[in-house]
């Protein structure tokens, strides 16, 4: 019976040194793609989730909250990327009622970016 549980315990202390070595590979491999698929789930494009999270070079290598330090960046970015554009068009804008439309996405965007800041 003492073989018997040495087996035992050289399967149990096998399966959690596999177990802990895998925990450290994805932590260094970082977030894997089917997480990422389901994070980006619950946005209104899928696809463009992903693109935006993948073109941050560190989201390869990310953890969870490292991923959401890059999620928020690029929200950042791109807040300010649409603001920039909404200036330009309103810079443009001819009629008054394009203008004011135009003033009230300047305005949203710019609370959302002081939101996030």
């Amino acid at each position: 019976q003492a073989e018997n549980m040495g087996s035992k315990t050289i399967v149990v202390l096998s399966a959690f040194v596999i177990l802990l070595a895998s925990f450290f590979l994805q932590l260094c491999n970082g977030i894997p793609q089917e997480t990422l698929m389901q994070i980006c789930f619950f946005t209104q494009s899928e696809e463009t989730c992903e693109q935006i999270l993948r073109s941050d070079p560190r989201t390869s290598s990310a953890d969870l909250p490292l991923l959401s330090l890059i999620s928020i960046e690029q929200t950042i970015k791109q807040a300010k990327e649409n603001y920039d554009s909404f200036s330009q068009l309103h810079k443009s804008a001819g009629e008054a009622k394009v203008k004011d439309a135009l003033t009230k996405c300047l305005t949203m965007y710019k609370t959302s970016i002081d939101k996030l800041n």
